[in-house]
């Protein structure tokens, strides 16, 4: 492949994720990797310059009505995504923990691994609180092997 007429994608630009057919905006990038940090709603994902395609600006249609879940149809590739929220604030571990949760859901994922640690457990009730009012969790479980970890399994 000839990198000569790489792609320059400046913030704000629309693009479409090859990879997932989702289009999103440019936040920033390109990192010394040649990746560019996408917005897809509430989500923000690195991607390489090579799974994205400029887009034209195109008329949304109105917007259905419906259940999220019913677009995610049972189709799901499966799998689990983990995040670490050690060392962070409440604050922060609560916004990582709907980024997270976001990213499982555009990645058609199972369940959601939650490292929140043991300490003074004040993160792990955060994650519990999250849980608890998510309309996307189905249930979630403290795992016994080790109290530091949270499973969630999205609906």
């Amino acid at each position: 492949m000839d990198y000569s007429d790489s792609k320059d994608f400046q913030p704000g630009e629309l693009v479409k994720l090859l990879s997932l057919g989702k289009t999103g905006s440019v936040v920033s990038g390109p990192d010394r990797k040649n990746r560019y940090l996408v917005r897809f709603g509430a989500a923000e994902i690195q991607c390489h310059s090579h799974d994205l395609k400029k887009t034209a600006v195109k008329k949304k249609k109105p917007a259905q009505k419906s259940p999220k879940r019913t677009l995610r149809s049972d189709n799901r590739s499966g799998g689990s995504l983990k995040i670490d929220l050690h060392g962070l604030t409440k604050a922060e571990a609560l916004e990582r923990l709907e980024t997270a949760l976001d990213r499982a859901l555009l990645n058609n994922c199972d369940q959601l691994e939650i490292i929140h640690g043991l300490g003074s457990g004040a993160i792990r009730g955060v994650v519990e609180t999250f849980c608890n009012k998510s309309k996307n969790i189905a249930q979630y479980s403290l795992s016994i092997q080790n109290p530091g970890l949270t499973t969630a399994w999205l609906k």
